[in-house]
């Protein structure tokens, strides 16, 4: 018998402001794998996106261009969460075996 393969990491690139969004994504979401908040998705660091995924084991980011094309950079600052900067991007793409988005 041979042994399951071996299921990669996914990164979620949530680009819509939904909860519906959101709650699609959290109900997909497993250990190892990464949130990426990009475009109007970044919305939802007004709500309670840390703790949404606690329980997932779960990394969350923020696109900080997106967060400062919105004036939500205080809020990230405050809030103390994580940020991607364009440039790192294509690292963290290359990390993970799939890639979601979520809209």
């Amino acid at each position: 018998m041979t042994s399951p393969a071996k299921i990669g990491t996914c990164l979620h690139l949530v680009v819509r402001a939904s909860r519906e969004s959101l709650l699609r994504c959290r109900a997909q979401c497993a250990a190892g794998d990464t949130v990426l908040f990009v475009d109007a998705g970044v919305m939802h660091i007004t709500g309670d996106v840390p703790e949404c995924f606690t329980s997932h084991a779960a990394v969350v980011l923020f696109s900080a261009p997106d967060l400062m094309a919105r004036g939500l950079g205080s809020i990230a600052l405050d809030q103390a969460v994580q940020t991607l900067d364009d440039t790192e991007f294509g690292d963290l793409l290359a990390r993970h075996e799939f890639c979601l988005t979520w809209k």
